[in-house]
């Protein structure tokens, strides 16, 4: 057989990050229960709700309506307490940060021509960088020297890495902060959520695919019991050298 219908090229593929409320749009249960089973069927709301999709062939599925053989299965998910970091976005969220004020999260090389023009030159010339990781990079030069917020006049601390964690220090001590602290990851989210999508923009995000504050975790989602974890692999012994 010949293919004879019209093709399209790809012209390209867009990548982004799902927000928490994309993760609620597709599932079909929100899991409030560390219950799977109780008197030996399915606790509702639990992780073998039901509604995610039945592995019992004499259980329907009650989302579809379909059987155990024939439901794909269908996702949940889990709103957590508190945001959570991200092990592949630690970086980002770091560099992003230390572009915003941890007060009114302003772009703190946005400052007005007539107060520093040097810095308002700096900070035009980064914006017009095309490529976002570059663009980002070089407002976070501006920004990560700045000791207060040109808009709301908030100090500013100085943010690094620490394993799995963020640390933040200030210059000095006052009656609104200490010296040092830990930037948890329900500060770091609100900073970022408050950032306006104008200002997403010039940091090299598009916010409609990917804002800032959804690289932090805040709604997980649920697989359904269809795919559970593959089973870990014994690794094989490897043979000794010769003698």
């Amino acid at each position: 057989m010949v293919f004879t219908g019209r093709t399209h090229a790809i012209k390209r593929v867009q990548f982004g990050i799902l927000s928490p409320d994309e993760v609620k749009a597709m599932s079909v249960c929100h899991i409030v229960s560390d219950r799977a089973f109780e008197g030996g069927r399915p606790v509702d709301g639990g992780l073998m709700d039901t509604k995610l999709g039945s592995i019992d062939r004499d259980m329907a599925c009650t989302s579809c309506g379909m059987s155990s053989d024939d439901c794909p299965g269908h996702f949940g998910h889990i709103e957590l307490a508190k945001p959570m970091y991200h092990l592949s976005f630690m970086n980002t969220v770091l560099k992003t940060l230390r572009c915003v004020c941890h007060s009114c999260s302003a772009i703190l090389g946005a400052v007005p021509e007539d107060t520093d023009k040097s810095t308002y030159a700096k900070y035009q010339a980064a914006i017009k960088k095309k490529n976002p990781s570059l663009r980002l990079r070089a407002v976070m030069e501006i920004g990560k020297s700045k000791s207060s917020c040109w808009s709301c006049t908030a100090d500013q601390p100085k943010i690094k890495r620490d394993g799995l964690t963020l640390a933040a220090e200030y210059d000095k001590a006052s009656d609104e902060h200490e010296k040092k602290f830990e930037m948890t990851a329900m500060k770091a989210h609100t900073i970022l959520k408050n950032i306006s999508d104008e200002d997403c923009k010039k940091l090299g995000f598009d916010p409609t695919f990917s804002r800032p504050d959804w690289m932090l975790i805040t709604v997980v989602p649920v697989p359904p019991p269809q795919a559970p974890p593959a089973p870990a692999r014994r690794a094989r012994p490897r043979p000794r050298p010769p003698a």
